[in-house]
């Protein structure tokens, strides 16, 4: 999870937090909105995040 937060600031500019959450457990919230959850059997690749969190931010924008 680490690279991911690496490559959403590099790549979108963006200073994400990692917080834990339940077991198999990945959702990703933009300003208090989700905008992606999964479950361990299905992890999203970091193009499928940056997508969802750079349309976040520019909804709110």
């Amino acid at each position: 999870m680490k690279e991911i937060l690496a490559e959403l600031f590099e790549d979108l500019h963006i200073d994400a937090v990692m917080q834990n959450g339940d077991p198999g457990e990945f959702a990703i919230f933009v300003n208090g909105i989700e905008v992606l959850r999964r479950d361990s059997n299905s992890l999203p690749d970091i193009e499928e995040i940056e997508k969802a969190v750079s349309g976040a931010t520019h909804a709110v924008a």
